[in-house]
């Protein structure tokens, strides 16, 4: 690939050669590093560092996305080591099928005739839409993976109307479908419980498909049989709670309460050494039918971080950066 000597061929050349990794890397310095900082508010990985890393990023783009283009680039400032541009970005998602148009601002830094750093900023409001955040994946390890990661939990309830109506109230919950309803005759499994790991005789009354903001659904089953125990503690084994990111962890514990839900302390400090944080807090409580919820909140971000490029799931409205072209 010929060598570009100014920041903003640089930008043309990798916006234009983005689906040939063996070439485009070429256009990097050893000690290059890609980023996307508002990929950290969804709680993915969102720094490439070194050579090699940025390879492995590239790699994944062709993998990820079918037919990745540029298009609309306009240049907002420029010198001969840096450029900010402007600049659109389509294609079709592999795993979904989803289209992906999404628009970018990018800031080039460029040294030797190479890219040193390529920090970009995207329209965060259309990721979950294109990307199929419900359930997101780090693009540096989708490698081949089959497994995507968690979609849904299951939770038994005892009466699904009142069920569905506290999580609307606690949670503002959604229900996306009703899978099998009341009005229908309860289902029998005729022998067929083993298969679906249920005591012999279950009936299935109603089952939902519930929303809560970003992140794994919840398919909620009312089933009724004979020697039915109650809901687990946090001390059996299996599934033992489920925890709910806030960004107000005072407010959703007071809603929590007012919907019926049973707190069992005040909010504490992340107990452990890597989640700790000022403001990182988690409070447990208990649902009308006795499932255990975390109520977790952590804007400090978390010390794992800095000893891994790993990030965990983290559901809540993005954060925006502003661009440094200094």
């Amino acid at each position: 690939m010929e060598k570009y000597q100014n920041a903003t061929s640089l930008l043309f050349s990798y916006l234009e050669n983005i689906n040939d990794t063996e070439n485009v890397i070429e256009l990097f310095a050893e000690d290059a590093a890609i980023e996307l900082p508002y990929l950290n508010s969804l709680g993915i990985s969102w720094q490439w560092k070194g050579r090699d890393a940025v390879y492995e990023f590239l790699k994944a783009i062709p993998r990820t996305f079918v037919g990745f283009r540029s298009e609309d680039i306009t240049i907002q400032m420029e010198t001969s080591e840096k450029v900010f541009a402007e600049y659109a970005i389509s294609g079709k998602e592999v795993v979904t099928g989803n289209p992906y148009q999404q628009s970018f601002m990018g800031r080039l830094v460029a040294e030797n005739g190479k890219i040193t750093l390529l920090r970009e900023f995207m329209d965060m409001t259309h990721v979950p839409a294109t990307l199929s955040f419900n359930h997101p994946y780090d693009l540096l390890n989708v490698k081949n993976n089959i497994t995507v990661g968690i979609d849904h939990i299951g939770i038994n309830v005892p009466d699904i109307e009142s069920a569905s109506s506290f999580l609307q109230q606690a949670f503002d919950a959604e229900i996306l479908y009703e899978s099998y309803s009341k009005q229908q005759p309860p289902l029998e499994f005729d022998g067929n419980e083993a298969n679906l790991n249920l005591s012999p005789q279950t009936k299935l009354f109603a089952c939902r498909m519930i929303k809560i903001g970003s992140g794994p659904d919840i398919e909620l089953f009312e089933v009724h049989v004979n020697g039915q125990r109650e809901a687990v503690k946090s001390s059996d084994l299996g599934i033992q709670h489920f925890a709910i990111y806030t960004e107000d962890i005072k407010s959703s514990l007071e809603k929590f309460s007012k919907a019926g839900g049973k707190l069992l302390s005040d909010p504490d400090r992340l107990l452990f050494p890597l989640e700790t944080g000022e403001k990182n807090f988690f409070c447990y409580g208990v649902t009308p039918w006795g499932t255990s919820v975390e109520f977790i909140t952590y804007p400090d971000g978390m010390p794992y971080e800095k000893q891994t490029n790993l990030r965990r799931f983290k559901a809540g409205r993005s954060v925006f950066f502003t661009p440094d072209i200094r």
